[in-house]
């Protein structure tokens, strides 16, 4: 990616101008000097990785409506990616829950500090256990069990639901994008259960691999005789739902928010 950001500053690669190699390769900083070419590639990627991210889970999403058949026509009977914040919602934390799209996480410790009892030393690599802490039956009630009604009533906190990472968004280790990826997996869900039908293709193998980072199913989500709806047509929902819809807004202090992170913060804050 260097080399191409590279080679269209020199004139030998042309882009579209409205891409985002040509948008990033003329980025410049804050002393109004074009970024180093590494750090324009940096940000290339930084486009190319949550696109990717948000197909692995859309993916997810439509094995959770094969796999779900009941769940998938009560999408289909209620509103989707509404504000009303109601089973699509639901639906939508629980695939980001129970599939792992990151079995675990890595950083390494950037100052010397000690949380419960054990010393982490500057250079010390981390993982963090995505998977496993959100398949935590201290956390989560019969966690092996896809049930998007368990987020009618959740009010969990920054280090529970942490598909994404955790923390706060601004200041610790979690995707500052997740909300937007909500909202298309919203999208993503009305278009499979409102705008097409669909077989799913019988000769795949639909298991993942928790050694992949990150993993998605081995073949992943192949469909055939796909058949256009009417509502193929008709304006997609716009709003997010009601989680993404209030987190964007706390990102921004539209709305009040109240603490959710404990004595933890400080420790992750130490990583990077």
């Amino acid at each position: 990616i260097t080399g191409l950001v590279e080679q269209v500053r020199r004139g030998a690669l042309r882009a579209d101008p409205r891409s985002a190699l040509s948008v990033m390769a003329q980025l410049r900083g804050t002393d109004d000097r074009l970024l180093d070419a590494r750090t324009a590639a940096a940000e290339v990627i930084n486009v190319i990785r949550p696109t990717v991210a948000i197909a692995w889970y859309v993916a997810f999403a439509a094995l959770a409506l094969h796999t779900h058949p009941i769940a998938a026509e009560r999408l289909a009977r209620g509103r989707v990616a509404d504000r009303s914040g109601d089973y699509a919602d639901w639906f939508v934390q629980e695939v980001r829950r129970f599939y792992p799209f990151v079995p675990y996480l890595s950083a390494h410790v950037r100052s010397r500090f000690t949380w419960r009892g054990h010393v982490f030393e500057p250079g010390t690599l981390v993982l963090l256990d995505v998977y496993g802490t959100l398949r935590d039956p201290r956390i989560w009630e019969v966690p092996e069990e896809f049930w998007p009604e368990r987020f009618a009533s959740w009010r969990g906190g920054a280090f529970e639901l942490i598909p994404q990472g955790g923390g706060d968004r601004a200041t610790g280790h979690r995707c500052p994008g997740e909300w937007i990826t909500m909202h298309e997996l919203a999208l993503a869900l009305h278009f499979l259960t409102r705008c097409v039908t669909y077989e799913v293709v019988s000769s795949q193998d639909l298991s993942f691999d928790l050694g992949r980072v990150p993993t998605r199913p081995r073949s992943g989500f192949v469909i055939g005789n796909v058949r256009a709806l009417p509502a193929l047509d008709a304006e997609p929902p716009h709003p997010p739902s009601r989680t993404a819809a209030r987190e964007a807004a706390a990102a921004v202090g539209a709305v009040p928010v109240v603490s959710e992170w404990g004595p933890e913060t400080a420790a992750a804050s130490r990583l990077r």
